[in-house]
């Protein structure tokens, strides 16, 4: 395996020490983007939100810096992001405002229609499911619940669809594609 395939591997599920610098990068990476995207999201102040794909937790940071009276959850599937993301918001989680956990989008372990918002933030390209995974999130959002998918798009020439694709307007199941 190339240097290049480990470094971009780190992004779909950082692991040791190396996808712990990875999170931490990316919390810097994606700090301007997570911005925009919660800028165009009416966030309640005492909203109960998760994060799906939480990384390095800059989102859960943000998103509890917004809901001051509520609580934000964050899961992610690898091990390096959740150690991450607790160091990064070790104060609030002590005072019992953020949770974070291992956990993967195709199984999210909250119950039915408990979060008002439910945040994807760069993650939905790694999902293994789209379809069944967005079915999931809907499983877990409240009636009139809120599920910003916030991503960038990217033209950079050699990595440009490494490991991904943008949708086609006939991707799902029954499709050619799907």
């Amino acid at each position: 395996m190339s240097i290049m395939s480990k470094l971009l591997g780190q992004c779909r599920k950082p692991m040791g020490w190396l996808g712990r610098a990875a999170a931490w990068g990316i919390n810097r990476g994606h700090s301007e983007v997570i911005d925009w995207g919660l800028g165009h999201t009416l966030i309640g102040e005492d909203d109960k939100i998760l994060d799906v794909g939480c990384g390095g937790g800059e989102t859960v940071h943000k998103l509890a810096r917004i809901a001051e009276e509520g609580h934000v959850y964050g899961i992610d599937f690898s091990k390096a992001s959740v150690a991450v993301s607790r160091r990064r918001n070790r104060q609030l989680m002590q005072a019992g405002r953020i949770h974070i956990q291992r956990g993967s989008v195709c199984c999210l372990p909250f119950s039915d229609g408990g979060f008002d918002l439910v945040t994807a933030v760069e993650t939905h390209y790694f999902w293994p499911d789209l379809v069944s995974d967005l079915q999931e999130i809907r499983r877990v959002l409240k009636l009139g619940g809120k599920l910003p998918v916030i991503g960038e798009a990217y033209e950079w020439g050699w990595l440009c669809g490494i490991g991904t694709r943008p949708l086609q307007s006939g991707d799902g199941p029954g499709s050619k594609s799907g």
